[in-house]
């Protein structure tokens, strides 16, 4: 029993606790984020805002202040300066400017109270979907059925720095007479048939790298498991985008999906975003997006 009270004295005594403050952290400095993925379709929308420090639970907002503005470059000739403007209390710090394929595009956004941030980035050619040809299999079942379909796109030959592709495959939902969906699409396989192509699969996006081949058809297999409620409804259309990323572009779409993708798994790792800002954080990218809709 004696050496029972030593041994608890002991214990009780070698414990110890030490209490940090969070004071005695050092104080995280915010630096200044933009975001802007360009395009001849949307052309330079920035969105700003600032880094965030772990322990801050500040919530997420964008910067506008009336003093801050963004000066644009093509192939290092400013081509516009621009701030915020406000229309139909939608605030937009945006350029009128439409980006030329081949065409280096470089900015720098000045905000008061932090320093000068600055990226560049090409806007690469835009690759047509000349043509779709498409074969399916229908598996009919008592409340779903099972639809695989065979695709090969045709692509324009008159592309360069093709290297980076991302493609996309979205079904239109019907709506019945209530303005109600009936009808639900569950994908559960897309696959890249050409074999010589480096890809990775996200939801209904293909992340394509070709590894400088240049490409005009691209073969891809999808496969989707159906669910029809009340009305029955054959569903025979398929929209597929196209777009012809720079390496910025497509590491940060990637790394950004595939994010979210793991978003509920407690297993992932955690997944670092790309950045290619100076003096700050961000992404300023450039797109070729083509969409084509077709039946099959």
């Amino acid at each position: 029993m004696r050496y029972l009270v030593i041994i608890l004295v002991v214990l009780v005594f070698s414990s110890c606790e030490k209490t940090e403050k969070i004071e005695d952290y050092p104080t995280h400095k915010s630096l200044l984020v933009s975001n802007c993925i360009f395009g001849q379709s949307n052309g330079f929308n920035f969105m700003l805002s600032k880094s965030l420090s772990p322990l801050d639970n500040a919530p997420f907002k964008q910067l506008v202040h009336p003093r801050a503005f963004v000066k644009l470059f093509e192939n290092e000739v400013m081509v516009d300066s621009f701030g915020f403007r406000t229309v139909n209390n939608n605030t937009f710090l945006e350029s009128a400017i439409v980006p030329k394929p081949n065409f280096k595009y470089r900015f720098e956004a000045f905000f008061p109270g932090f320093a000068k941030v600055s990226g560049e980035d090409i806007m690469p050619e835009i690759i047509d979907i000349v043509d779709v040809k498409s074969s399916k299999i229908v598996k009919n079942y008592d409340f779903s059925s099972a639809l695989t379909l065979d695709m090969d796109l045709i692509l324009s030959n008159t592309h360069q720095n093709n290297d980076y592709i991302i493609l996309e495959f979205n079904r239109p939902v019907d709506i019945d007479t209530n303005g109600a969906s009936y009808f639900y699409e569950d994908l559960t396989g897309l696959k890249l048939n050409n074999a010589t192509l480096e890809y990775e699969h996200f939801d209904n996006k293909l992340y394509i790298k070709t590894n400088g081949q240049k490409i005009n058809q691209i073969s891809i297999r999808r496969e989707s498991i159906e669910y029809a409620y009340g009305i029955q409804s054959v569903q025979n259309k398929m929209e597929v985008s196209i777009a012809n990323c720079s390496k910025t572009t497509f590491e940060y779409l990637r790394r950004f999906n595939l994010q979210q993708y793991n978003e509920f798994d407690p297993f992932a790792e955690p997944t670092p975003i790309s950045n290619n800002i100076i003096n700050g954080y961000g992404i300023f990218g450039a797109m070729g997006l083509t969409m084509k809709e077709f039946t099959f």
